[in-house]
Formats: C-alpha cells, sequence, structure tokens
C-alpha cells in the first residue's frame, strides 16, 4: 500500500504534498564564458602575483593544466598521482558521471 492512496486510485498524496510546498525555480547558474589562450596565462599570473597561499596558486595551475573541475582537484590525492608517468586518475566516485577519469599531468 505504500504511494496508495486509501481509495486505491494509485496516485501518492506525498508527492502531490511535496510539489505543492516547493517552490519553482527561478533562478539558474551563472556561466562564465570560456577564457582565451591569452586570458588563462593573464589568470595564472594574477593568481601568482595576489595575495592567494602558494598552494591555491599551485592548485589554480593544475586546475588549468589537466582542465579538471575544481572539486576534483580539491580533494585530489597523492596516491591518485603518478607523477613519473605523468598521469593523475580520478576515482569513479569522486566523478559526475560515476566513472574513473585519467587526466595528463604533464
Amino acid at each position: 500500500m505504500i504511494g496508495r492512496s486509501p481509495k486505491g486510485r494509485g496516485d501518492n498524496p506525498v508527492g502531490k504534498t511535496i510539489v505543492r510546498v516547493l517552490p519553482n525555480r527561478t533562478w539558474a547558474p551563472e556561466r562564465h564564458p570560456a577564457l582565451s589562450y591569452r586570458g588563462v596565462v593573464a589568470a595564472l599570473e594574477n593568481v601568482k602575483q595576489s595575495t592567494a597561499a602558494p598552494m591555491t596558486g599551485l592548485a589554480f595551475e593544475f586546475l588549468v593544466l589537466t582542465a579538471s573541475h575544481s572539486g576534483e582537484v580539491r580533494l585530489a590525492a597523492r596516491s591518485e598521482i603518478d607523477w613519473e608517468l605523468g598521469k593523475w586518475t580520478v576515482p569513479a566516485e569522486r566523478m559526475k558521471v560515476r566513472r574513473q577519469q585519467l587526466n595528463s599531468c604533464q
């Protein structure tokens, strides 16, 4: 009887209640245009010259060079990176599509 109304019509009164209570989403995520090659170089220089912690600058550079998402870089572990081969293997559980990803670090 889970999900069925007492009248047996098969509709879910809880689901209807949730739909009425939750507001419609009226905003969209902010999108940023991609940087040109010169823009990337300038952004890297700006971070290097900023008062940000050195690790922040290195993480940003790693992000740019591997074309990764910030969350992947922030959560990266040394054990995922093979420096000799120049490969970084991001575990599937940290990937949006839940598949392991191999990135080049060269």
